[in-house]
């Protein structure tokens, strides 16, 4: 979704006339993470809600339905 953005602020850029090159985010600063040596002690540990059900209704017989 993020390059279709890019790609449309690129464009509307093109069409007004404005520089292609100002406003651009800079890709050059980007560090992997070293997904081996990650630590992470504690992540999400929330307890969950469970939905709550409705009580089933009673069925009425088919002559008493409107």
């Amino acid at each position: 979704m993020a390059a279709g953005k890019e790609g449309a602020d690129s464009v509307h850029r093109y069409v007004w006339g404005h520089s292609l090159t100002i406003g651009r985010m800079k890709r050059d600063n980007f560090h992997m993470i070293d997904k081996d040596n990650l630590v992470i002690n504690c992540y999400d540990h929330a307890v969950r809600q469970v939905p709550g059900k409705e009580p089933e209704k009673k069925k009425l017989a088919p002559e008493f339905k409107k």
